[in-house]
């Protein structure tokens, strides 16, 4: 048709293979063949393999959207992991704190009636000390 057209022969298509969609560069390669035969048989027949690509982009962001729904369920696991980690971390604090807390309490009170005790001793090896000392002073 171009040569009827323009006078001239139709310039060679140079084809460049689309690494990303190999589907769609078979099917620009089959309609673009010299040889008819070669061709898709009918405008239906292209229409049917159209849709074979509409049907695989719908399964294809299908699975991508449930790719997508899986890693933000992981992520929203990864994030309530950390949070009863955190949690757990302040719990394990708050009892080391709280057992702190008693063994001082504890030692406070060992040492509330050790120091009475003591005095008591000391009142008394006074009191022995001064009553011997009387005895060596009046003899």
């Amino acid at each position: 048709m171009h040569r009827l057209l323009t006078g001239e022969l139709p310039f060679a298509v140079e084809q460049e293979p689309l690494e990303h969609a190999p589907a769609w560069y078979k099917l620009l390669s089959d309609c673009v063949r010299q040889n008819p035969e070669k061709r898709p048989a009918s405008a239906g027949a292209l229409v049917s393999r159209l849709k074979a690509f509409d049907d695989n982009r719908q399964a294809e962001e299908g699975q991508f959207k449930k790719e997508q729904e899986a890693r933000e369920r992981a992520k929203r696991q990864k994030a309530e992991n950390e949070r009863k980690r955190q949690t757990d971390i302040k719990r394990q604090a708050q009892e080391q704190n709280r057992q702190a807390q008693q063994q001082t309490a504890e030692k406070q009170e060992i040492g509330s009636q050790v120091k009475p005790s003591i005095i008591g001793l000391a009142l008394l090896g006074l009191g022995f000390i001064l009553s011997w000392a009387l005895v060596f002073i009046i003899v």
